[in-house]
């Protein structure tokens, strides 16, 4: 099976932690799990781990240029 450049596909489908999503759009670990809905980032528990699509955040950093 061929490697995808997910760049190409709008962002990577690859699944962030909580604390590598927070590094990701610069906020506070705390910040993103209290404003996540608000922001409207998705995001799911996969176990204990709370997650989030690369893709889904590279979203919220364009809607907030866009704004």
């Amino acid at each position: 099976m061929p490697d995808h450049d997910h760049h190409n596909l709008g962002g990577s489908n690859k699944l962030l932690t909580l604390a590598e999503a927070a590094e990701y759009i610069r906020a506070r670990p705390d910040t993103l799990r209290k404003y996540r809905g608000q922001w409207g980032i998705p995001s799911t528990r996969m176990g204990k781990y709370l997650v989030f699509r690369e893709r889904d955040l590279k979203a919220f950093i364009e809607r907030r240029f866009a704004a």
